[in-house]
């Protein structure tokens, strides 16, 4: 009682995890697979009902790990910056009310399989549990989930994993990256930055057996911030 799960068929099928970091996919067919994985988005929170939540899901998130994150800092002696990154990203989303959809939740690059033969996508392990006021729930902010597959394709998530530093992507390709998935998702740059970087900061206490993934995250957020000076 209390515990939520769930059960799927067995796919032979690799991750996106699998086929952008380690295949070798032409960039013309990685970027046909965005369009579909985008288009998938699209179809369900066109096909959901809308809520509307007073509740800041991703502000609440960053600040229940806030203590956590900056404790990680002072070991890069990096305090200053990633405090300012943290502060800079509360104030951007403290007055936004995104409208809520369905949602996977956790619409990353691990969680997606594909069979290169059919083009076929599956998705699997979708976000059960959304916060403490909310408890289990399929339903979350819109923007979510083009945020969480961002990270994977503009921001490398699947490439730090993997146990690759935040430099092996070039700034020319995460801005030409960045330029694609905003084109097709009309999700203004600004929004879709900060949203990564809220990604990336949060995700440093779940990684804290992993020193090399929590500097990289740092790494990366830092990039990306970077790029808002450009817009």
């Amino acid at each position: 009682f209390g515990i939520a799960s769930y059960q799927i068929e067995y796919f032979n099928m690799p991750s996106l995890s699998d086929v952008f970091v380690k295949g070798d996919h032409k960039r013309s067919i990685k970027l046909k697979i965005i369009k579909n994985l985008i288009k998938t988005i699209d179809f369900i929170q066109n096909n959901s009902l809308k809520k509307i939540n007073k509740n800041n899901f991703i502000i609440d998130k960053l600040e229940s790990r806030e203590t956590e994150i900056l404790n990680f800092s002072k070991e890069l002696s990096d305090k200053f910056e990633i405090t300012r990154l943290i502060n800079k990203n509360k104030l951007f989303f403290e007055n936004k009310n995104f409208v809520e959809t369905i949602m996977h939740g956790d619409y990353c690059f691990s969680n997606i399989l594909y069979d290169r033969r059919t083009e076929s996508l599956k998705l699997i392990d979708p976000r059960g549990y959304l916060n403490k006021t909310e408890g289990y729930s399929f339903y979350g902010p819109y923007v979510y989930d083009y945020f969480k597959l961002g990270h994977s394709f503009i921001g490398g998530y699947d490439n730090i994993i993997s146990g690759k530093s935040a430099d092996s992507i070039s700034i020319q390709e995460i801005k030409e990256n960045l330029i694609f998935f905003t084109n097709e998702t009309s999700l203004p740059k600004d929004l879709l930055i900060h949203g990564m970087v809220n990604l990336f900061l949060t995700m440093v206490p779940l990684h804290k057996n992993n020193s090399f993934r929590q500097k990289n995250f740092f790494k990366i957020s830092l990039i990306l911030d970077s790029l808002l000076w450009e817009l």
